[in-house]
């Protein structure tokens, strides 16, 4: 069995921890610019600052960021293959939304008119998806 790579938990005030963030990801490179590194963050404009910030600091390759929600989604994807099921893929909930709309287009009355509306499929999918982790069937 492969030695499980280094993990690092660093926990301050993010004034004080973006500084350290070049300097621990050589640490954890142990020499070799090409071993994978990865970064938990709290969100995607946080990953865009941070990848910028790395980028004017000098060359990082094998670094990836990943948000919470990716991480479960990684978590989880070995238990649903398991099963026989298949994560969906990253626009997937957005496109079965906005078909779902199309298909229920003359059934929602005058609503229906912004079915076919761009990007009111991804509306459709935000809100139900933010139902669901409040616990809150449609």
């Amino acid at each position: 069995m492969p030695a499980s790579p280094p993990k690092v938990l660093h926990a301050a005030p993010f004034r004080r921890l973006e500084p350290l963030l070049a300097p621990a990801l050589e640490r954890l490179a142990a020499g070799d610019p090409l071993r994978e590194r990865r970064v938990l963050i709290i969100s995607n404009r946080l990953r865009d600052h941070l990848q910028e910030r790395l980028a004017r600091e000098g060359a990082f390759a094998a670094v990836s960021f990943l948000t919470l929600r990716d991480l479960a989604r990684e978590i989880a994807e070995a238990d649903l293959r398991a099963e026989g099921l298949r994560p969906l893929p990253r626009m997937g909930g957005e496109a079965l939304a906005a078909r779902a709309l199309r298909e229920a287009e003359k059934r929602l009355g005058p609503l229906g008119r912004a079915a076919g509306a761009e990007g009111y499929g991804s509306a459709l999918f935000a809100t139900l998806t933010d139902l669901a982790e409040g616990g809150i069937s449609p």
